[in-house]
């Protein structure tokens, strides 16, 4: 699991596009994607560093599609994103990632597997507290997207601290996702840091 999200940190940097590639790598999203909207759109009352990846410690799959994470930028990108200011066309600081699993198997220079095509949610409003999370957004292939969840600040922060948290995934945030007007109860995510 970790080595599929090595490949992913990596597209991050990527320029804009509908379908963008690097080196076996690609990143598809909406013309018409979100930008950051109205302040009151998105509110966040949690206090410091939520940044990670939350990977689903069970599959999820929607047609092609697999949830491969959702992830939290730093606080710097959140204060940006909530002014107006996209610093990054491919990234949001709260996003859903779905990898076609159809697409061609990737590895970069690490030996880090992944998917050609990977479709990136960006957030149309968003809600984190310490202990609740929600997300909206819109897709063209897997149409509209929430979640909302609970989040575990206390596990969070101790999976931060914690050298060795590779090897004991742990649950910190349990939800339900709809996209593609399917619903998924209870998915259990577990936190990465990257690389």
């Amino acid at each position: 699991m970790f080595c599929r999200l090595n490949s992913r940190l990596g597209i991050m940097a990527l320029g804009v596009g509908a379908l963008i590639a690097s080196g076996g790598a690609g990143l598809a999203q909406d013309q018409t994607k979100p930008t950051p909207g109205p302040k009151s759109a998105y509110v966040r009352t949690v206090t410091g560093d939520v940044f990670g990846y939350f990977m689903p410690m069970t599959t999820v799959k929607i047609g092609n599609y697999e949830l491969s994470s959702f992830s939290f930028g730093t606080p710097g990108d959140f204060e940006s994103w909530e002014k107006g200011v996209q610093v990054i066309p491919t990234y949001a600081p709260f996003m859903f990632e779905f990898d076609d699993v159809t697409s061609t198997p990737t590895q970069d220079e690490t030996g880090a597997q992944g998917y050609a095509v990977s479709r990136r949610i960006f957030p149309t409003a968003y809600r984190i507290t310490p202990n609740h999370i929600s997300f909206k957004g819109h897709d063209a292939e897997l149409g509209d997207v929430s979640f909302e969840g609970t989040l575990d600040l206390a596990a969070l922060k101790a999976e931060q601290s914690d050298d060795d948290s590779e090897d004991d995934e742990k649950p910190i945030v349990d939800g339900t996702l709809i996209a593609d007007g399917k619903t998924f109860a209870h998915i259990k995510f577990s936190w990465f840091g990257g690389d």
